[in-house]
C-alpha cells in the first residue's frame, strides 16, 4: 500500500485517479457484502421459498471473499489502463505547471 500511495501522490491527476478507483471499489464491495447480509437476514427470518432464497440462505461468506478478489483484479485492470492510456504523459503536457 505504501508503494500505491507513493505512486498516487507524485502527480495530482494520479491522486484523483487513485482516489476514484479506490472509492468505487470500496463502495461496490460494501454494497455486495451489505446486500448479501440483508438478503440472508430476510431468508432466515421470513423463510421465503424458491431457488434464489434457498441459495441465499446457504450463502457462504468465504464465497463472497473470492468474489472480492474480482475487485482486486479490477484494480489491476485500472492500473493497466493507466499505463496503456499514458495519462501521465497526456496530463503532464497540458498542465499549466509543465509550461
Amino acid at each position: 500500500m505504501c508503494v500505491a500511495y507513493g505512486w498516487a501522490l507524485v502527480n495530482p491527476i494520479r491522486k484523483i485517479y487513485y482516489n476514484l478507483t479506490v472509492t468505487v471499489i470500496s463502495v461496490l464491495v460494501a454494497l455486495a457484502v451489505g446486500t448479501a447480509e440483508l438478503l440472508q437476514l430476510i431468508a432466515n427470518e421470513l423463510n421465503p421459498t424458491g431457488p434464489f432464497w434457498d441459495w441465499m440462505g446457504g450463502l457462504d461468506f468465504e464465497t463472497i471473499g473470492f468474489g472480492i478478489i474480482i475487485f482486486l483484479l479490477s484494480w489491476l485492470v485500472s492500473a493497466a489502463i493507466w499505463k496503456y492510456r499514458r495519462f501521465d504523459e497526456i496530463y503532464k503536457s497540458t498542465s499549466p505547471s509543465a509550461k
